[in-house]
């Protein structure tokens, strides 16, 4: 009893790790970018928002996803007392990366500029050639993170995604303003505008490099510490042939990397259907530069429910492998709820903390400046987080149960689905930018409803409607009210350019997100939806345990 209770212990420790250092990093990437867009507004994140698209599409998958698929790998090997395959493997990834990386590094400074022309902000195609090389590293540090998670360091290979965002941040306020400087002398000196977005756009590119690299540092210096297991892998004779090794990579790597990139691969698809038709309507330059700086804002705002989302994929994997490895199906099935419990509820609380508090998140990026699109897509776009992390969960879930292929088949039917709603929404209904958001929320709907019966097929698991759904459902209700409410008297009360300010935009969105959390983890508390066993087993559940404790709630 006591084996089974440290057991799980330890995997609620790291399946907080994962969630808590993914949320922290969604917060720090968006408040080291604030000073960027108080400066050059939605035109700098317009001519941002290609390079932008790639960084997170690579930030989710070298924080979560690359690990997560190679750490079971080389943890096999290890268990086994086989650490010079396991230091086979990472070479032999690490020869694909550099292929791959080498390609997209000559891939984005030729076709860079052409992209960038063709979606109607040619000023971009400057920070768009940069993206190749921090995609390389970025691609060296999601397999060192795996390795290092193998070996059992998840802990610092957390600390490595919270690092890499802090480095990053703190040169993007110093790059970003070298850069716009330089880029505003540009303006003033050809007499024209658009200078000072694209050189600030560079400037917050060469950040990115920059705080990956120092992180790739930090991971070899931990390899530095950890050099007992390099030497016994020095040491050690390998007992797999390559033939072994590359059946394993096909079997369990690469269905977990295809299925990511193919559903990470369609928000660049869709810009590059979309840009044309702005530019068409605003003219290239300014207005399509605005337009593409609201999707901008979405995608940031939007990290702070995909990044954690991931944190739980990955949390997944490692507590469902380990029930699965131990053939205890109640304890499978246990971990299973568990994870699937807060999935539901943290997915309900970001569902409608964004159409709620729309305004003041807005102008906290784009405080002074038409932002009415940018509200808009917050609203409509809101059950996405829904589904990015139901659907994140179930694939972590069929992962560690080494069902690789059913995520695979999941996002090819999201691509199919996402794909033909766009060009029916787009060109039959004409509805412009907000066909991408309802095309997506087709995509994501379509792979949430794939993974989670392909999950009933495997465990034959259902989900009790009324403790799943129903409960939290009202809970998101009840803290939507206490959200909207609040907002809307201020708009009411305070005047408008108090009111539109960052200042207090910031400040409400701290305030009234925090109270919201209360309300809706009070309710959820008070009509013994959450249990308190249960609590103690979530990620963060035994901090938030020993503040409700403290403070006299429970």
């Amino acid at each position: 009893m006591r084996e089974k209770q440290r057991v799980i212990g330890y995997y609620t420790i790291e399946n907080s790790f994962y969630f808590g250092a993914a949320l922290i990093s969604a917060l720090l990437f968006i408040l080291f970018r604030l000073p960027f867009m108080a400066v050059t507004g939605m035109e700098g994140m317009g001519n941002l928002l290609l390079p932008l698209i790639c960084y997170l599409a690579a930030l989710l998958m070298n924080a979560f996803v690359l690990p997560a698929a190679s750490s079971r790998m080389f943890a096999a090997r290890l268990e086994k007392k086989h650490p010079a395959d396991a230091e086979r493997l990472l070479r032999t990834l690490m020869l694909y990366m550099t292929g791959c990386g080498l390609l997209m590094t000559l891939l984005f400074w030729f076709l860079g500029p052409f992209a960038a022309a063709l979606v109607g902000i040619p000023m971009s195609g400057r920070a768009l050639r940069l993206m190749g090389p921090v995609l390389w590293i970025m691609g060296y540090l999601g397999l060192l993170r795996g390795y290092y998670q193998g070996m059992g360091s998840s802990a610092f290979s957390q600390l490595s995604v919270f690092l890499e965002q802090l480095i990053a941040g703190i040169a993007s306020l110093l790059l970003g303003a070298f850069f716009l400087n330089y880029g505003a002398k540009a303006d003033l000196l050809y007499e024209t505008s658009g200078y000072q977005a694209a050189y600030g756009a560079m400037g917050l590119v060469l950040s990115f490099l920059i705080g990956s690299l120092l992180a790739l540092v930090l991971l070899h210096l931990l390899s530095a510490l950890r050099g007992g297991v390099l030497q016994e892998a020095n040491a050690g004779r390998r007992m797999e042939n390559m033939d072994s090794l590359h059946r394993s990579l096909r079997k369990g790597f690469f269905p977990v990397l295809l299925a990511f990139l193919l559903l990470l691969c369609l928000p660049v698809l869709d810009i590059l259907i979309l840009g044309p038709r702005i530019s068409g309507i605003y003219g290239e330059g300014t207005g399509t530069a605005r337009v593409f700086g609201a999707l901008s804002g979405l995608l940031c705002w939007g990290l702070l429910a995909a990044l954690p989302a991931c944190g739980l994929l990955a949390g997944a994997m490692g507590s469902v492998r380990n029930a699965a490895a131990q053939k205890n199906r109640r304890l499978l099935l246990h971990r299973v709820r568990i994870l699937s419990r807060f999935a539901v509820l943290a997915a309900f609380f970001f569902c409608v903390t964004f159409p709620a508090l729309r305004t003041a998140l807005s102008n906290l990026f784009f405080s002074g400046e038409d932002n009415m699109l940018l509200r808009r897509m917050l609203l409509y776009s809101a059950p996405a987080a829904l589904f990015v992390c139901f659907s994140l969960t179930n694939s972590g879930i069929l992962y560690g149960l080494s069902h690789f292929g059913e995520p695979l088949k999941a996002a090819a039917l999201s691509a199919a689905a996402h794909l033909v709603s766009l060009l029916v929404l787009m060109f039959v209904l004409k509805m412009e930018m907000l066909a991408v958001l309802f095309a997506n929320l087709a995509g994501l709907g379509v792979f949430w409803l794939a993974t989670a019966l392909s999950l009933r097929g495997c465990l034959f698991f259902r989900r009790e409607v009324k403790r799943f759904y129903l409960m939290p459902g009202l809970a998101a209700a009840l803290c939507f009210v206490v959200l909207f409410l609040p907002e809307r008297l201020c708009a009411l009360v305070l005047p408008q350019a108090v009111y539109n300010g960052r200042i207090l935009s910031a400040l409400m969105t701290v305030v009234f997100a925090a109270l919201g959390f209360c309300v809706y983890f009070l309710f959820l508390i008070a009509t013994r939806t959450v249990r308190r066993d249960e609590l103690l087993e979530m990620p963060l559940g035994p901090l938030f345990f020993r503040l409700a404790a403290k403070s006299g709630l429970l």
